[in-house]
């Protein structure tokens, strides 16, 4: 059977789908009048896909899974025998009680792909590749302690420079669970990641103080390279390619008949490549693994010599065989995953995947554990011993949205499914979760059947039970940001004015709400800035980038202590990336790029003192991308990094240029 002849068939079928009755034009009409235009949000991720879903999807109830199911008051949760996972080796574990066969895969996903309207579902994966950009738009973040410990003696004489163990690393929200960046250094080199006109490239900078040396570049064989990180002498590069999956010969993919094949290139089903290269002479990297994962990249963790890496595999095959899994199922270094290793996450008919590997970096010749959950996530979030998968699930008005929740531990690089809950409402980032004493804890908006919405947040136990929960907080609003320190949570929503909420999660059965500061425009990135401080970066009422700054030393009375505006008509992309801000809590510094619709683009460093902010450097940027600019610091030096231009060095104590 050719393509057309699938199209046809598909076609032919959603003729006689009856539209709903909430699509119908009238209702449509109704509903757009009841609507409020809402401020420009810097960080739209999924409305315009959940939209488009909603119109053109049809949802099928389930056929069965393997698991087992209970009912909670908290959603849907599956049972996990307590016999769950035994060893059977030490990289292997027994995953029997909760993995699913490749015939009920095969089930699910041709039921799936048989009742979707092939064409529009083309666009939705299109549009989901092109927003793929490897970066996660932050809402709340930690500042991660550097964590890259500095060379052996022997390898610092050997790269000819002095290294320092005091530099800023890449921010992150979780503390020892780094995260993947385009500018990179271990305190005596700066490496940075950068597209030319030849492809992706690594420039390795030496640095001595003022100094900069380039050594060399590190050319990226194929694919756009999404992030990188350098550890224990290791340069560690993830790329992504779209075709690796369906068209390079050495693919599985590319010895099927065209029968067997519903035009993947349009399936999602691209690839992702892992390279490892030993940096022990900077000057000369020697590549030590290659490693490929099917799926379109979602994003990264780095954390006790493990990387690990996830992605969103789809297909659009109709007739799976279970006898040719090749065909349906995503493949790791060209081969096919075992049923062993998959896991069927709900009852909902679906025809995508999600991926996740591990991958020592002490043994880079094979990943050592992997999982592919039928169901898919979107949104990610990782503890010190958890790993948080967040999937929505809207209905077929988007009138209503039910989220669900995986959760599996991990140690060691081995993965251990725990549990798996369904919530009313939406998370729609992975900065508005956290763990806290074992539980874990979120802040979700929820849809309302006239088109309303309200926020609150919940706490649920190891088991995802849900304990407690504060609900109608910033009704007809929206979440923009979120930060946790300690027992506190503290959240921006966003309509008319900036309510900043502080809840005491401390007692999980009551979380409390403690204080709730009202202030005009929004903050889309928190950070917290020092004892009793929490930094806001968001917008200003003239369109404007604004630095705000709260005392939150008595949490029943949150206050604004000093802000800065920018000039008019600029922006950030701090609400967007997190890992684009420079913060130094303990010097009290802040730096962004800043873009301006009516003039050049500037990089400013902020020092609060006295009560007030002070700038302490502002440079024009040669580059109209602001997303490529990196600031960071090792020792008494402030590096400027234009990933396209080069490096640029300034004296923190004179904020003079150096080089």
């Amino acid at each position: 059977m050719t393509d057309a002849d699938y199209e046809k068939r598909i076609k032919d079928a959603a003729e006689n789908i009856p539209v709903p009755k909430s699509l119908e034009p009238q209702q449509v009409e109704t509903r757009l009048k009841q609507t409020t235009v809402k401020p420009r949000r810097p960080r739209g991720r999924r409305a315009a896909w959940a939209a488009a879903a909603c119109l053109f999807l049809i949802l099928a109830a389930g056929t069965g899974t393997a698991l087992h199911f209970s009912m909670r008051d908290s959603g849907t949760s599956i049972a996990v025998p307590e016999k769950n996972v035994q060893k059977q080796e030490e990289t292997a574990m027994d995953r029997s009680a909760y993995t699913t066969t490749y015939k009920e895969v095969s089930r699910q996903i041709n039921a799936c792909n048989k009742t979707r309207l092939y064409e529009k579902d083309k666009e939705n994966v299109y549009e989901s590749y092109n927003s793929s950009s490897g970066t996660k738009k932050a809402s709340g973040m930690q500042m991660g302690e550097a964590t890259n410990a500095a060379e052996s003696e022997q390898d610092i004489a050997a790269s000819g420079g002095s290294a320092t163990e005091d530099f800023s690393d890449t921010d992150t929200q979780v503390d020892g669970v780094m995260e993947g960046d385009i500018v990179k250094t271990d305190g005596q080199h700066i490496f940075a990641l950068k597209n030319t006109l030849t492809g992706y490239a690594v420039a390795i900078y030496q640095v001595d103080g003022p100094e900069v040396t380039k050594l060399t570049n590190v050319k990226v064989k194929n694919g756009t390279c999404r992030e990188m990180y350098i550890e224990n002498s290791r340069l560690i590069l993830i790329s992504s390619d779209w075709e690796t999956a369906n068209s390079s010969k050495n693919s599985p993919r590319s010895k099927l008949d065209d029968e067997a094949i519903v035009d993947m290139s349009y399936a999602g089903t691209g690839s992702v490549s892992i390279y490892l290269y030993d940096i022990s002479d900077p000057s000369s990297p020697k590549e030590q693994g290659h490693l490929t994962q099917d799926g379109l990249f979602a994003t990264s963790r780095l954390t006790d010599g493990c990387l690990y890496t996830f992605t969103n595999y789809q297909t659009y095959e109709t007739d799976c065989d279970p006898e040719k899994p090749k065909r349906f199922v995503p493949c790791l270094n060209g081969e096919v995953i075992a049923e062993d290793h998959i896991i069927l996450m709900d009852k909902k008919r679906t025809n995508s995947y999600m991926v996740m590997t591990s991958l020592s970096l002490d043994k880079p010749e094979d990943f050592a554990d992997h999982i592919a959950a039928l169901g898919g996530s979107e949104v990610y979030y990782m503890s010190n011993e958890n790993i948080y998968m967040v999937k929505e699930n809207w209905d077929d008005t988007y009138d209503s949205c039910r989220s669900t929740i995986s959760k599996y531990s991990y140690k060691d690089g081995l993965f251990d499914f725990t549990a798996s809950a369904e919530i009313r409402g939406n998370i729609e980032d992975s900065y508005y979760m956290h763990e806290y004493e074992g539980n874990f804890i979120f802040v979700y908006t929820r849809y309302k059947k006239n088109g309303s919405t309200t926020n609150g947040l919940g706490i649920m136990n190891k088991k995802l039970e849900l304990q407690g929960e504060l609900s109608g907080l910033g009704n007809d609003e929206e979440i923009y940001s979120s930060y946790y320190i300690e027992n506190m949570a503290y959240f921006v929503t966003y309509r008319e004015t900036d309510p900043v909420f502080a809840v005491d999660i401390s007692n999980p059965k009551k979380p409390k709400l403690m204080s709730e500061l009202k202030l005009p425009g929004f903050s889309s990135y928190l950070h917290s800035f020092g004892e009793g401080l929490l930094l806001g970066v968001g917008e200003g009422e003239k369109r404007n980038v604004k630095l705000s700054l709260f005392s939150i030393e008595d949490t029943k009375d949150v206050t604004q202590i000093a802000k800065q505006e920018l000039a008019q008509e600029t922006y950030s992309i701090a609400g967007e990336n997190h890992r684009a801000v420079f913060v130094d809590e303990e010097r009290s510094l802040v730096g962004l790029s800043i873009a301006s619709w009516h003039g050049k683009n500037r990089y400013f460093v902020y020092e609060y003192k006295d009560g007030k902010f002070h700038p302490v450097l502002s440079r024009t940027l040669e580059s109209d991308r602001i997303e490529d600019i990196r600031g960071l610091r090792i020792g008494e030096y402030f590096y400027l990094v234009d990933v396209e231009q080069g490096v640029k060095v300034y004296d923190i104590n004179t904020w003079k240029k150096a080089d």
